[in-house]
């Protein structure tokens, strides 16, 4: 959706019910929606009111995992996408929020707070345009924009800064399965216990390889050794496929594609420690307020995705990392050229459990 901004007179008219129609098109995958929905929660606060009816848009039903408890008016449409003829304003929103089409004549005279906001918009399009025609090809240098102001990826959204969006997560993600029926059915009520993750969202395919995954080569036998050290924890493996998964060998519990997103939630909302890879799992453990985790970063940020309370693992083998600073980022490494992620493989199982131990021996376990 790289077309100009467009007036929605031009595309058909708008809802004629005395309402302010929005639409928001988030994009991207479970993290992406999770971000989003906390930039969404401050944009609810500030201009969604009784003049104003938003609808969702996402590609994913994972959508509905996120937005788990009615909001009145927003509604939320997964696997569809906007008729801009229907809306006085759509947005699309992957980094920041894009504005696409405006009916500046209706917002202005309904809702002049939420002109205002339509307005900073439109002068950060103008301004970032070569990033917004070429998304997401420009998303890495967008990054070190936002590195080099002190923004996170949580706080991209908020352009201009106007909304005080900060590092902790505000958005009301609920959980819809029954926590401690659900633990007491794998044995874990009152029971502290590890979380080990690693695997992807669905929408970037079920091979064994990923660009952000830490290799099966350099994880090694892991899982025994995280056994030995901390004996007092469960060992839970969780993934999507096990493909994608870790050898089971030593974990307690094998979910690996036993699992879904709302029992997922469960288990990263209660785990003294989640052991996982840059993703989606970490940010919805940050968004469950679920405690520390070891993540480990290689072609993406860590200034920019890496949050407080987790201890996050760096190698140090690469001069920068290379998130979408070239096109083929996701299977080729830019130092080398290869298929291979040197900076993923150069974090060691030494460095995982000394991590960990800075959690769980440290104080920074979830209470």
């Amino acid at each position: 959706m790289d077309a100009e901004e467009k007036d929605t007179n031009a595309e058909g008219e708008s809802k004629d019910d005395g309402l302010l129609h929005i639409a928001i098109e988030f994009e991207g995958g479970i993290g992406d929606y999770l971000i989003n929905a906390n930039w969404y929660w401050y944009f609810y606060n500030k201009y969604v009111g009784d003049t104003v009816s938003v609808d969702i848009y996402a590609k994913s039903k994972s959508i509905l995992s996120v937005f788990s408890e009615e909001l009145p008016h927003t509604a939320i449409y997964p696997g569809l996408r906007p008729d801009w003829g229907q809306y006085d304003a759509v947005f699309t929103v992957a980094r920041v929020p894009w504005l696409l089409s405006c009916n500046e004549a209706r917002i202005s005279e309904l809702s002049p707070n939420l002109y205002e906001y339509v307005l900073l918009c439109r002068q950060y399009r103008e301004e970032n345009r070569l990033i917004c025609d070429n998304k997401p090809f420009l998303d890495g240098f967008q990054g070190l924009q936002s590195i080099s102001q002190g923004i996170k990826r949580i706080q991209q959204a908020d352009i201009y800064g106007k909304m005080g969006i900060d590092e902790e997560y505000r958005f009301p993600v609920k959980i819809q399965e029954d926590e401690d029926a659900y633990l007491d059915s794998l044995g874990l009520k009152g029971v502290p216990f590890i979380l080990v993750h690693r695997g992807w969202d669905a929408s970037n395919g079920t091979s064994d390889f990923h660009v952000k995954a830490w290799s099966l080569k350099s994880c090694g036998d892991i899982l025994k050794r995280i056994k030995a050290r901390f004996p007092a924890y469960k060992l839970l493996l969780l993934g999507l496929s096990e493909r994608q998964s870790l050898n089971p060998d030593g974990c307690d519990l094998n979910l690996v594609g036993k699992t879904n997103l709302e029992q997922a939630k469960v288990l990263l909302k209660h785990a003294s420690c989640l052991v996982d890879n840059e993703g989606g799992m970490v940010h919805l453990r940050h968004a469950l307020h679920g405690g520390a985790s070891v993540v480990m970063f290689g072609p993406t940020a860590v200034q920019l995705f890496g949050y407080s309370e987790n201890v996050n693992l760096t190698s140090g083998v690469c001069k920068q990392w290379c998130e979408w600073l070239f096109k083929s980022w996701t299977y080729k490494c830019a130092e080398t050229g290869e298929g291979n992620h040197p900076c993923m493989e150069a974090i060691t199982t030494d460095d995982v459990l000394a991590g960990m131990s800075e959690i769980l021996e440290g104080g920074l376990a979830s209470a």
